[in-house]
């Protein structure tokens, strides 16, 4: 039995590690959020552009894509 639940998991990191390649290609990336308006991604603070009525809680992990200028951190989740 315990074969069948190590291929189950297997299989699951394997299509993360596909969801996670296909976002990237798009631009998406995964940014932590400081709190005062900004993000760090990669070690890099940006501002952030977001909707009106999303809360968001100091290190609460965020789904961004920068904008075309590349200065600000657009939160898409």
């Amino acid at each position: 039995m315990s074969m069948y639940i190590q291929q189950a998991i297997n299989l699951y990191v394997q299509k993360i590690r596909e969801y996670k390649d296909a976002a990237e290609a798009k631009g998406i990336r995964i940014a932590i959020y400081q709190g005062n308006g900004q993000v760090s991604l990669g070690g890099v603070m940006y501002g952030i552009e977001m909707a009106n009525d999303v809360h968001l809680r100091h290190g609460q992990i965020v789904y961004v894509i920068l904008n075309q200028a590349g200065t600000k951190a657009v939160i898409i989740g």
